[in-house]
C-alpha cells in the first residue's frame, strides 16, 4: 500500500508521504520493542517482597536485595512516580496493638458512634453511620440553586449530644459539622495508629 491508502489524502501527503512512510516504519516497529520494555524496566524497579526471615532473608541475601523504605513508608521506585508506586505503611506490632485498642473502646460504647475512618466501626460490631469525605464534597458544592447537601440532622444528632463517640483524624468532615463538634463536645484521648492519631471526642457534660 502507498501513503494515500494508509493517510488521510492531502497535498503533504502526496508531496511527501513516501518520504516519511519509512520513518512512521521505523516508529512503529522501534515502540513494539520499546513499550515492553520499559514496562518490565518499570517492573522491575516497583517488585517487593520482604527481606526477612527464612525464605525471604536467604533470597535477599543471594541477590544482595536492600530494603527500600524511608522510615515506615514503603518507597518502590525511590518517588520517581509519587502516588502511583507508593504503596503505604509498613504496619507494626504496636499499630495492631493500637487498632484493636480503638475497636475495644467503641465496643465498650454504648450509643452512635461516628469514626471518620469505618473500618473501627465496622470491626466493632457497630453501624456505620455516614461518609465523611463524601459529606465534605458535597457540602462543598452546596449553592443556594442546587442544595445538593442538608445536613441538619445529622448536626442536629452532634448538637443535641445524641452521638456518644465522634472519632477524628484528619477532620474530613463538613464544616459546619465539625463546629457542633467543637461547640459540644471535648476530646477525651487520643491514640497513634500507622502514623496518624485518632482524636476521640465525648459529649461536654451538661
Amino acid at each position: 500500500c502507498g501513503p494515500d491508502d494508509t493517510l488521510p489524502a492531502s497535498i503533504y501527503v502526496q508531496r511527501f508521504g513516501a518520504l516519511f512512510q519509512p520513518i512512521w516504519t521505523f516508529i512503529k516497529t522501534s515502540a513494539a520493542v520499546l513499550v515492553p520494555t520499559l514496562f518490565v524496566i518499570y517492573g522491575i524497579s516497583t517488585f517487593k517482597m520482604p527481606t526477612e526471615g527464612t525464605l525471604f532473608g536467604t533470597i535477599a541475601d543471594t541477590f544482595g536485595l536492600q530494603p527500600n523504605v524511608r522510615g515506615r513508608h514503603f518507597d518502590t521506585a525511590s518517588y520517581d512516580v509519587v502516588g502511583y508506586a507508593n504503596i503505604g505503611h509498613f504496619t507494626t506490632q504496636a499499630d495492631i496493638e493500637a487498632g484493636n485498642q480503638i475497636v475495644e473502646l467503641i465496643r465498650a460504647t454504648d450509643g452512635p458512634v461516628i469514626s471518620e475512618d469505618a473500618s473501627f466501626v465496622l470491626a466493632a460490631g457497630h453501624p456505620v453511620i455516614t461518609n465523611p469525605t463524601q459529606l465534605r464534597n458535597l457540602s462543598l458544592n452546596n449553592t443556594d440553586e442546587n442544595p445538593i447537601w442538608d445536613g441538619t440532622e445529622l448536626i442536629h444528632m452532634v448538637e443535641n449530644k445524641q452521638v456518644a463517640l465522634i472519632i477524628l483524624r484528619a477532620s474530613f468532615f463538613p464544616t459546619p459539622f465539625l463546629e457542633a463538634v467543637l461547640e459540644n463536645y471535648s476530646p477525651d484521648e487520643a491514640i497513634e495508629m500507622n502514623g496518624f492519631t485518632y482524636q476521640f471526642w465525648r459529649p461536654k457534660p451538661d
